[in-house]
């Protein structure tokens, strides 16, 4: 039990200390990296807009932890997973800084990918629906994903849901993910 916790702890530190470490496990279970004839830093790197040297790092970390095996001249992810909704807060919070900080750095960059946003006033118990129906959404959205067969590309979705200049008055669910959805007015809405 001890060791079990220990090894979990371990692959929770790795998925904050090296957050692309788990973006490193999704293109290794890519269809196309399966069809290669023998592992390629340089084809993982080109798949998440990554350096080779940042590649290298998780896949030692990800081999280290038993996230990844070494067969036949490649890398397979295990079935084992990282469940990042435990644990303390603060290495949770430091997960989704960064990714809604790549999310923006390819957003000014101006990479392909579906960029918006919604500011806008609403009613307090308006925005709590909204609260809700972006949980049903993030819901859906992981179910797709865990159905979806034969994956040929690595996707990021950052979300955010939040009042601005009040802190913690958005009720905080049981898997509030984040993101920005709402209904448009015409006078105080703003939207991109």
């Amino acid at each position: 039990m001890a060791r079990d916790f220990r090894v979990l702890e371990e692959r929770r530190r790795i998925a904050t200390e090296l957050p692309w470490s788990h973006a490193v496990l999704r293109a290794l279970e890519l269809a196309s990296y399966a069809a290669l004839p023998r592992h390629d830093d340089a084809w993982v790197a080109a798949r998440l807009g990554l350096p080779g040297d940042e590649v290298r790092a998780c896949l030692e970390a990800l081999s280290r932890a038993g996230l990844v095996r070494w067969r036949k001249g490649r890398y397979v992810a295990t079935a084992e997973t990282v469940d990042m909704t435990r644990g303390a807060a603060e290495p949770r919070q430091r997960l989704k800084a960064h990714w809604l900080d790549v999310a923006a750095s390819r957003q000014r960059r101006g990479d392909p990918g579906l960029y918006s946003y919604n500011l806008f006033s609403v009613a307090r118990r308006d925005l709590e629906r909204l609260r809700a129906l972006h949980v049903r959404y993030f819901h859906e959205l992981r179910q797709i994903v865990s159905d979806s067969r034969d994956p040929d590309c690595v996707a990021l979705v950052a979300m955010q849901l939040f009042e601005l200049g009040a802190s913690g008055s958005l009720r905080r669910g049981p898997a509030a993910p984040g993101g920005s959805l709402g209904r448009q007015r015409r006078r105080r809405a703003r939207s991109g």
